[in-house]
């Protein structure tokens, strides 16, 4: 039999009014060792796993973007990207220089609650979710290296997006707060006949 618990890596805890401003950490490569911590009140914090300390230490703040909801990062032909979700005013996708995140794009997105970055083979694409109008699917534009407005979707008050592949189909799942999961097939047409 074994249980799980959390102990504390700091002999002190956050202050309540901190801790009610965190939202959540996004780990970056799918690893503890970099880490985003996103606030409604102040700018996402990068930290970094210091082995020697055994602590996450400050490594950088992604400037100008308060009120951040989510943070998904990505991966797209080997480079590192972030998404970036806000309610009021836009959300943001950003790219790793080897040295901090830059902003490649801005996305109108009042009343956006996700962001999410997904993938069928070679495809890429984000998916925007909204509590106020349709929710955009972008497309990645490998020439012009931004992201395209691709199609509208209707789901009420989406929360969360999901790629699934089976054997030879890609189905797209939006989770809905108010409403019903909704599930989209991609599919590829050969238009060149």
């Amino acid at each position: 039999m074994t249980s799980s618990c959390f102990r504390s890596t700091t002999r002190r805890s956050l202050s309540s009014q901190t801790a009610q401003r965190l939202v959540c950490p996004q780990f970056i490569n799918g690893t503890a060792k970099d880490s985003i911590l996103t606030s409604r009140s102040q700018v996402p914090i990068i930290l970094q796993w210091n082995k020697s300390s055994k602590k996450f230490v400050p490594h950088g703040d992604i400037p100008n973007m308060e009120d951040v909801l989510a943070v998904k990062s990505f991966r797209m032909q080997n480079t590192l990207y972030l998404s970036l979700t806000r309610f009021i005013g836009d959300s943001r996708v950003m790219r790793w220089n080897s040295k901090q995140f830059v902003e490649i794009q801005a996305l109108p997105s009042r009343g956006a609650m996700t962001l999410q970055p997904f993938s069928f083979k070679d495809n890429h694409y984000l998916a925007l979710g909204s509590d106020y109008t349709f929710s955009q699917i972008y497309q990645w534009d490998k020439e012009k290296q931004l992201f395209k407005k691709f199609k509208e979707i209707y789901v009420q008050a989406p929360r969360s997006f999901t790629a699934v592949s089976t054997d030879r189909r890609d189905f797209f799942f939006a989770s809905s707060f108010k409403g019903k999961t909704k599930i989209f097939e991609h599919i590829i047409v050969d238009l060149s006949l």
